[in-house]
């Protein structure tokens, strides 16, 4: 019965050419403190704001689902999985994660060894579908990870043992019109030990690892093509950790530590005030986009931020675009918790368009 109401649905959402929004919420540090939310309903959060759930009437937000602290990397996977293999039948997919430092953005995108986020389970999915249709289905996979620290561009995959070296990045149109970064270094991976590996190289090449200050976008792009025909299609499959949504710059904590593919990236002593204040810049900018779009104006900012710049493509169209808001259960959060379930409440309105098969055909 649930899959089969997860199909219908992405279908209906297909149609109707929207944002789909999810919301994944933490665990409270104190279970004996007062209740932050409740869940009534699989789509519905209630944020209560005061000391106890009945002291004042509750902020109720609706998404597509709401999945609470006891929810697993494979729950939430089961509800975009459908989304994720869009890619084989030549869609663009983008999955964006959203929310104050944290709350669990890289852990629910990338994960760690033993419960692998969203990314490497639709990896581990597709390279096994691949395999299974090998006979008739030639599929080619490739990924690029780049990363927006300070409003800079870095290539994350160049500079590695797998990648080249790293060369000069600009973010410009091609002869389709479509958003591309010219100079990055797209590696051929053909299973998922391989993804595991450039990412971890990456985790180890970037300057930001160990704070929330950057956004990071790995993007798998996947050609299929009709052994007997020559026929096929190309999808992209995208996945966006933003930068912590904080509402004031967070205090280094030296003690927490960063390792690859375990824990959301924290901030280290070498954060700063002005590397917040970028970051603040640019989802001020994501915000101004959302909005935007949700209103139908004609002049949308995308230009004004790298990161709304590079998402130009999946918020203007032709893309099927999925926000995780991933939201604190700590009292003390309140307000950032808020912010981010506005965000997340406006970004369910943006009407994206329906989105298209990708041919190819044949030399």
């Amino acid at each position: 019965e649930s899959v089969s109401r997860r199909k219908l649905q992405h279908e209906v959402q297909d149609l109707r050419g929207v944002v789909r929004v999810y919301c994944r919420t933490t665990a409270p540090t104190d279970s004996n403190a007062a209740k932050l939310m409740s869940h009534p309903s699989q789509e519905t959060l209630l944020l209560h704001r005061g000391k106890n759930v009945g002291d004042l009437t509750p902020l109720s937000y609706d998404f597509d689902r709401v999945f609470d602290s006891q929810a697993s990397q494979d729950d939430l996977y089961a509800e975009l999985e459908d989304v994720c293999l869009g890619v084989l039948d030549g869609y663009n997919v983008c999955i964006l994660a959203y929310g104050q430092s944290g709350t669990g953005k890289t852990r629910t995108i990338l994960g760690d060894v033993k419960n692998h986020g969203m990314q490497l389970q639709a990896m581990r999915q597709l390279f096994s579908i691949a395999d299974h249709r090998s006979d008739g289905i030639q599929d080619t996979f490739t990924l690029t990870i780049v990363e927006v620290c300070n409003e800079r561009l870095t290539d994350l995959v160049a500079g590695t043992p797998t990648g080249d070296a790293r060369g000069q990045l600009e973010i410009r149109s091609d002869v389709h019109g479509d958003t591309i970064i010219q100079g990055a270094v797209a590696v051929q991976v053909c299973n998922l030990e391989e993804v595991v590996c450039v990412w971890k190289e990456c985790l180890e090449n970037s300057e930001a690892r160990s704070m929330d200050c950057s956004h990071v976008i790995a993007t798998i792009k996947v050609a299929s093509k009709n052994v007997a025909t020559g026929l096929g299609t190309v999808g992209r499959l995208q996945f966006v950790d933003f930068a912590g949504a904080d509402l004031t710059p967070v205090r280094s904590n030296s003690s927490r530590k960063s390792s690859p593919l375990q824990d959301d990236r924290a901030r280290s002593p070498g954060s700063s005030i002005d590397e917040w204040r970028f970051v603040n810049r640019s989802l001020v900018t994501l915000a101004d986009v959302v909005t935007a779009r949700s209103q139908f104006l004609q002049s949308v900012p995308y230009r004004n931020s790298t990161i709304t710049h590079l998402l130009r493509d999946s918020l203007e169209g032709d893309t099927k675009v999925l926000l995780i808001a991933c939201v604190s259960s700590e009292p003390k959060d309140l307000l950032e918790t808020i912010s981010t379930l506005r965000f997340a409440s406006q970004m369910r309105r943006v009407h994206v368009g329906v989105a298209t098969k990708h041919s190819l055909t044949p030399p």
